[in-house]
């Protein structure tokens, strides 16, 4: 019962105290608990006065000890729910922390696996694009040098193909003019016969009648017909040759063509090669026009040894100079480029410039023809190169033989009669630019030699004086 009391007191008390502080709400609770044990022990009332005192400081210390004893347990348990609380929240950001520092990790080993990866096939990528490009190269190249092959195979091919065709129709016209020449011996054997024949045959023939039966007849027509059917079946076999050999001609005439644009290419290069030759007559002849200068502009020093040498000069006077008594002796070329003396015909001094003008003519209307080669060496270089050094004409500072000489060479390349023609004339031009260039060379060297000489020789008296 008074249990049931002390709850509705307390629900009554409790919304009025809803509101107050833990202490107060405490001190109140402790109010209604002292209240409900005075009502319940009302006896202890009508206990004496003196032992009422005692009394109250019994229940003032047992208030004390357990209000301190709850206070200590609930600040206790207060700080142990505050620790507790602390350590939660630590936990809980360190938790995080580590989350954030284990997703940090991760980040950062995921950035590096995935640049290691793209590194990698950068690097992958960028070796097969060069090895491509490498490739690509190599193919190209090799694939022009296996045109340029191909070109000379085709090239030599078609020569070796034009060769053959050249030597099986060679044949094919000595077999012709043979048969042609056979039946022309045919021809007239059989007519000497027939006319040897006809003298000895009787003036008067004698005509007989013969009768013919009807089997003979017969047999008559049908040889008739066997020589008719040979003739049609020779007749369809003739216009098969025919149009074989059409056939033939036609492929004949479609390698010409390619030979023929072989042969045009060849004679653009020939061109081109002659006129690199031109270029390197040109030349030659400044540098010629140089050293006739360099020559001239040295000093002649006079000595008995070159008067001596001088002397016999004149006495052993070679062709196109002028003797010792003023006459000039003509000279002979033969086939062979050979120069002799024509002791025979001497002229006066006074036609010296008419017969070297003569001999000149001589000379251009020798070459103007086609001397050919001797043991592999053209005829036509040779003698006018020896001709140029018998007249001494690399001495002068200008001649009009030079001239005249290219000119005539010049004028026999540009006709382009034929390409053996061609031929010959650059085989020749070669052969006379290779002989002037050592000539120019050994006589150049001569000069230099000299002229250290002359100097060395001047130079030596002031050396003796000093």
């Amino acid at each position: 019962m008074d249990g049931d009391r002390r709850r509705e007191l307390a629900a009554i008390a409790r919304p009025a105290r809803a509101q107050d502080s833990p202490a107060r709400r405490l001190i109140a609770w402790l109010q209604l608990l002292f209240k409900a044990f005075v009502q319940r022990h009302s006896w202890l009332a009508r206990w004496q006065v003196a032992g009422r005192p005692a009394l109250l400081l019994l229940l003032a210390f047992l208030v004390q000890k357990n209000l301190r004893r709850s206070y200590l347990s609930w600040h206790k348990s207060r700080l142990q729910r505050r620790a507790a609380a602390a350590v939660t929240v630590q936990a809980a950001f360190r938790a995080m922390a580590a989350r954030r520092d284990l997703l940090l990790r991760r980040r950062t080993r995921a950035a590096l696996y995935i640049q290691a990866q793209w590194r990698a096939r950068r690097a992958l990528w960028s070796y097969l694009e060069m090895k491509r490009a490498s490739v690509i190269c190599q193919c190209a190249w090799r694939q022009s040098i296996a045109r340029r092959q191909l070109g000379k195979l085709r090239l030599a091919n078609v020569e070796r193909e034009r060769l053959d065709e050249l030597c099986r129709l060679h044949e094919m016209v000595d077999v012709l003019q043979q048969a042609v020449e056979d039946a022309e011996v045919r021809v007239i054997a059989e007519r000497e016969a027939a006319v040897k024949a006809i003298a000895e045959a009787p003036p008067v023939i004698k005509e007989t009648v013969v009768w013919v039966e009807d089997a003979d007849k017969v047999n008559s027509w049908n040889a008739e017909v066997d020589r008719l059917k040979g003739l049609l079946g020779a007749e369809m076999q003739a216009t098969i040759d025919a149009k074989k050999a059409l056939a033939k001609a036609e492929l004949r005439n479609e390698k010409l063509a390619r030979l023929l644009g072989v042969q045009e290419i060849k004679n653009k290069t020939l061109q081109d090669s002659v006129k690199r030759m031109e270029e390197k007559a040109s030349d030659l002849e400044a540098e010629n026009r140089m050293l006739r200068q360099a020559v001239a502009s040295i000093p002649s020093v006079k000595s008995p040894s070159s008067e001596n040498h001088r002397a016999h000069d004149l006495q052993a006077t070679p062709l196109n100079e002028k003797t010792t008594n003023g006459a000039i002796k003509p000279m002979i070329v033969d086939r062979n480029g050979d120069i002799h003396d024509d002791d025979n015909a001497e002229l006066p001094a006074s036609n010296d410039a008419e017969a070297e003008k003569q001999q000149q003519e001589l000379l251009i209307k020798c070459i103007s023809e086609d001397l050919g080669f001797s043991t592999g060496r053209p005829i036509a270089a040779y003698l006018i190169y020896r001709c140029l050094v018998h007249w001494r004409s690399f001495e002068e500072d200008r001649t009009t033989v030079f001239d005249r000489i290219i000119q005539k060479i010049s004028a026999a390349i540009e006709a382009r009669d034929s390409n053996e023609k061609l031929a010959y004339w650059l085989s020749n031009s070669c052969t006379l630019l290779l002989l002037l260039q050592r000539t120019l060379k050994t006589s150049g060297s001569a000069a230099s030699a000299r002229q250290r000489r002359r100097t060395s020789s001047l130079n030596s008296p002031k050396v003796i004086m000093s």
